[in-house]
């Protein structure tokens, strides 16, 4: 690697006795366990996309949200919500996510909503973090 101007360094990890591996990984998040991913990870799980138009039901009751369209390719977390950050324009902001279904609504496709706390503004057409 130095021929190339970088260095590499191999390492063995070994989190809560068990190998670490990309599959274990993925197998967490899916089911929601991200803190635990997080522990294999080495820092905390996250999930990047454009923020889209959902159905504004959460700004008429005073609860606007975020509704992060993630790349389908990646694993995202499981059903349930979770406490963690959004950052927009590079401002860190305290969210609460929902991801999930909402058949209450006869809307039955996954989404993943953040209401951001202290947040003012509109974030559809940015890309969240």
């Amino acid at each position: 690697m130095r021929a190339l101007g970088g260095e590499a360094y191999a390492v063995s990890i070994l989190a809560a006795e068990e190998d670490v591996s990309s599959t274990r990984i993925r197998e967490l998040v899916a089911a929601g366990e991200v803190r635990e991913a997080a522990g294999l990870l080495g820092r905390a799980y996250s999930l990047r996309g454009p923020v889209v138009a959902g159905d504004r039901r959460g700004r008429q009751i005073g609860f606007p949200t975020a509704n992060v369209l993630p790349d389908p390719r990646v694993v995202g977390p499981g059903i349930g919500v979770y406490a963690g950050n959004v950052t927009v324009d590079g401002r860190v902001y305290g969210a609460c996510t929902n991801v999930g279904e909402a058949p209450t609504f006869e809307r039955h496709e996954r989404r993943v909503e953040a209401y951001l706390l202290g947040f003012e503004g509109i974030c559809t057409g940015r890309s969240s973090r």
